[in-house]
């Protein structure tokens, strides 16, 4: 009788390592990139929707927009490993003067 016990937490801690990987692991990278973006990058503003990744920065006085668009059909729990994955290369723009 102990094995219809540790089923349904064993389930629990398999859906407990799901959440985990695909929600609180990228929501957080992508916090923290926004962090170093307003940060390091002096963004202005950084917005993020189902369509794209949009970063304004402050270049020479002018303000530049940058746009990469996201490509995520109707998996959106992955949406936040893909504009994580989209602002890291906006950011190496950036960093390489490719703006």
């Amino acid at each position: 009788m102990l094995v219809f016990q540790i089923i349904p937490l064993a389930a629990l801690g398999i859906y407990f390592l799901y959440i985990i990987y695909y929600v609180a692991v990228p929501m957080a990278r992508l916090r923290f990139l926004m962090h170093v973006g307003y940060k390091k990058y002096h963004c202005t503003d950084i917005r993020i929707d189902d369509t794209g990744v949009i970063v304004r920065i402050m270049e020479n006085g002018r303000e530049r927009v940058l746009w990469r668009p996201m490509e995520i059909g109707l998996d959106m729990q992955y949406m936040a490993m893909t504009a994580a994955t989209e602002l890291r290369s906006i950011f190496r723009e950036i960093r390489k003067g490719r703006v």
